[in-house]
C-alpha cells in the first residue's frame, strides 16, 4: 500500500449564501440568521455543524448528514472528526425539521446528550443545538437544555 498523507482541506460553497467571516456568531439568533436560510429550504433533515473560533468567528460549515423527510442518522464521531481536523475553538449543530415544528424529538435530546459527553472528554465545547423549522427554532441553549 502507498503511504498517503492527511490533508483539510477547505472548499468554497457557491450554493450557501455569503457570510462576513467577520461576524460574531456568539449567540443562538446570530446562528439562526445564518442557518435558517441553509436548512429551511431543505425537503429532508440535514444535520450541520459551524466551526467556530476563539473569538466566535466561522471557521467551516460541515454538512454531517442528509436523512429522511423525519430522520436523519448522526455518529458523533463524523462531529468530532470535523471540529478537530478544523482546528475549532468550539462548534454548533444544528438541523431542520420539514414539518416545520422545531420542537425537538426524543432522538435529538438523545445525540445532544451524546455529542455533549463527547465533547466534555475532548475538550470541544459544544455552544448549542439548533433545530430550525418554518421560520422559527428551537435553541438548546436558549431552551436550558445546554
Amino acid at each position: 500500500m502507498q503511504v498517503r498523507e492527511l490533508c483539510v482541506q477547505y472548499r468554497p460553497r457557491p450554493d450557501l449564501p455569503p457570510i462576513d467571516h467577520r461576524r460574531v456568531l456568539d449567540t443562538p439568533r446570530a446562528l439562526v440568521d445564518l442557518l435558517l436560510p441553509i436548512l429551511a429550504p431543505e425537503p429532508v433533515e440535514v444535520f450541520v455543524m459551524v466551526c467556530l473560533t476563539k473569538k466566535f468567528h466561522l471557521l467551516g460549515f460541515h454538512e454531517v448528514a442528509r436523512g429522511t423527510i423525519d430522520n436523519v442518522q448522526v455518529a458523533s464521531r463524523d462531529i468530532f472528526k470535523a471540529a478537530i481536523l478544523s482546528n475549532a475553538a468550539m462548534f454548533v449543530v444544528a438541523h431542520n425539521h420539514p414539518s416545520g415544528d422545531p420542537t425537538p424529538s426524543d432522538a435529538d435530546i438523545a445525540i445532544t446528550r451524546s455529542i455533549t459527553a463527547s465533547a466534555k472528554l475532548l475538550a470541544v465545547p459544544i455552544l448549542d443545538h439548533i433545530v430550525i423549522g418554518d421560520g422559527k427554532y428551537f435553541s438548546f441553549k436558549e431552551g436550558g437544555e445546554l
